[in-house]
């Protein structure tokens, strides 16, 4: 159980963060809707987004690269 939430958790994180920059760039080009008023928080909310998809995005290779040498070793 515990092996699925981690291997599930950057997959969420990516999803999250790509719904928070939606935010963002949504909010950057319609004022009327005012998800985020204060620009300090918008930009802090996008470098956010871009490290949560970066880490994530080398933690599902790390996993993968290990699942592949536990495959290779077991045959």
């Amino acid at each position: 159980m515990m092996q699925r939430i981690r291997a599930a958790l950057p997959h969420i994180n990516i999803v999250l963060s790509l719904l928070f920059l939606t935010l963002v760039i949504i909010d950057h080009f319609n004022n009327a809707m005012q998800f985020i008023e204060n620009d300090i928080t918008k930009t802090l909310l996008f470098i956010f987004a871009i490290l949560v998809i970066w880490s994530s995005v080398c933690l599902i290779i790390l996993q993968r690269r290990a699942a592949r040498k536990n495959n290779e070793r077991e045959k």
